[in-house]
Order: C-alpha cells, then sequence, then structure tokens
C-alpha cells in the first residue's frame, strides 16, 4: 500500500533521487530537509479514491489525474522533470 492507501503492484524503479534544503514546510516551520526518493512505476488494479494518511503534510492533495492532463498542474521542479523524463512522450489533451 503507498501512501494514499492505494494498493498497488511494483513495476520498477524508475529513478533514486537526494536533495538538500533548508527551508519553510507547509506548516511553516524551518526544516534542515533531506530528501531520499524512489521513484517506481506501478500498476493499480483496483483504484479506489486517494484517502490521505499524511494529515497536514504535502500529500494532502492526492487524487487521480488522466494521464493526458498531467502537464496542467503545478509541479515542484524536480517533480516536473522525473515526469517530463518519463511522461513526455504522453500527448495532451
Amino acid at each position: 500500500m503507498e501512501e494514499s492507501a492505494q494498493h498497488v503492484r511494483l513495476n520498477r524503479i524508475l529513478e533514486l533521487q537526494s536533495d538538500h534544503w533548508i527551508g519553510r514546510a507547509p506548516s511553516g516551520k524551518l526544516e534542515d530537509f533531506h530528501a531520499l526518493r524512489i521513484i517506481y512505476s506501478a500498476t493499480a488494479p483496483d483504484p479506489t479514491d486517494p484517502i490521505v494518511l499524511d494529515v497536514g503534510g504535502t500529500t494532502r492533495l492526492a487524487r487521480w489525474v488522466p494521464l493526458p492532463q498531467w502537464r496542467r498542474l503545478s509541479w515542484g521542479s524536480a517533480t516536473r522533470s522525473c515526469l517530463e523524463r518519463h511522461l513526455g512522450d504522453v500527448p495532451s489533451q
């Protein structure tokens, strides 16, 4: 199960990322933050409405996005770069 309560089948690892920054968390608290990300492709055989398990965290806006519409949303720069690398050839609607 991943962080929005979806039961998924992992397909493959796409990227490993490491970022470090000092800045404000969504709560306004100053943090020295180190993100380690494992980006993988997965399949949700029986998708449901996302449930936010990380209350007060950055997954509060978890939702399904139709694949051709991902470019219309606001993403952080690292996330947008990753999406461009792996979804760049998906036509927009």
